[in-house]
């Protein structure tokens, strides 16, 4: 009679449990969180979309990738935050901001220390680059899925004075990201920097509060903040790859074979990111010569040999470890 009993009830939860999956209430699904600050029109949230449809299509829909865009999760280090705290499963976006959480990324987002986007990708994803990432990933429990995302140089943007050579930089109002390696070697060239943020950048440079700015073309453009500018000087002061973040927590729960996947897909999507990145500049350019921007030729060589005078004052006070620079320089020969 007990054997009889536990017949039924077994076949009972076996019922229970083959209409409960039916019906939808369980779910294998794990969903996915990745935040980052760009537009979904920018390459990076492009590549992004591509990244989760990898993703959702070799998972079987076990991973649910959700995108959130235009920093809808908070400003970028907000994001970075939860990562660590596992509110947020990736974060994409400029590799500076890891300066706050190993300072020796400091220099990855430093004017004048990258020669070009080649030597960027020397210095990653060499053997600095997976130190510092191994760095990261102890005192922050950070993982680096990738820094190897291209964008196009950052500009500088004015409303009236042309900028040919660093003196001209003199007594610019430059408004800049809130971060030391972007106030720092304008402050040094002369510039009176300004961290405004950037859903105030159009009414500072209308209103007279900041008389400059420096970004990418294609943020330039699309965010209309070259309405109240005239000139724009291709700088190109600084190349800064794209991070992708997850928590060391986070990519440890996940199976080999679903971190596999995540590393294939980024991988396909880096690609398209690159591609699309390396066609904005020619495009946005003439979108916004077409606005009305004239576009300034500097010389070059005499921001370089500044950048040279700088980099070593930054490193004396204390923002990468002594020596890095060297190092990374010798890597552009």
């Amino acid at each position: 009679m007990k054997n009889l009993v536990k017949k039924i009830i077994l076949i009972m939860a076996l019922v229970l449990i083959i209409a409960t999956v039916s019906t939808g209430i369980v779910s294998a699904t794990t969903t996915f969180k990745i935040g980052h600050c760009c537009h979904s029109d920018n390459p990076v949230n492009i590549a992004l979309e591509k990244f989760a449809e990898i993703v959702e299509e070799k998972t079987n829909g076990e991973i649910d990738v959700q995108i959130f865009t235009d920093s809808q999760l908070g400003d970028a280090l907000t994001q970075i935050e939860g990562v660590k705290l596992g509110s947020v499963d990736m974060f994409v976006g400029g590799i500076g901001w890891l300066g706050q959480f190993e300072k020796d990324y400091n220099i990855m987002a430093t004017a004048f220390v990258m020669k070009d986007i080649q030597h960027m990708d020397k210095v990653i994803r060499g053997e600095i680059g997976q130190k510092l990432a191994e760095k990261l990933k102890i005192k922050s429990g950070l993982h680096v899925i990738d820094a190897s995302w291209h964008r196009p140089p950052r500009s500088l943007m004015t409303v009236n004075k042309k900028v040919y050579s660093p003196e001209d930089v003199k007594g610019l109002k430059l408004r800049v990201p809130d971060l030391p390696t972007y106030t720092e070697p304008w402050k040094l060239m002369g510039a009176k920097t300004t961290p405004i943020s950037w859903g105030e950048i159009y009414l500072a440079l209308q209103q007279g509060i900041c008389d400059s700015m420096e970004g990418y073309l294609l943020d330039l453009y699309t965010s209309s903040l070259y309405e109240p500018c005239n000139y724009i000087t291709l700088t190109e002061h600084e190349f800064e790859d794209v991070v992708l973040i997850m928590s060391e927590k986070g990519f440890n729960k996940l199976s080999a074979e679903q971190q596999e996947i995540i590393m294939e897909a980024n991988k396909e999507a880096r690609a398209i990111n690159n591609k699309l990145h390396e066609k904005s500049d020619a495009i946005y350019k003439q979108k916004l010569e077409e606005a009305g921007i004239e576009f300034i030729v500097p010389d070059k060589d005499a921001f370089i040999k500044k950048g040279k005078e700088i980099c070593p004052i930054l490193e004396e006070k204390g923002l990468w470890s002594k020596g890095l620079y060297d190092e990374i320089k010798a890597l552009a020969e």
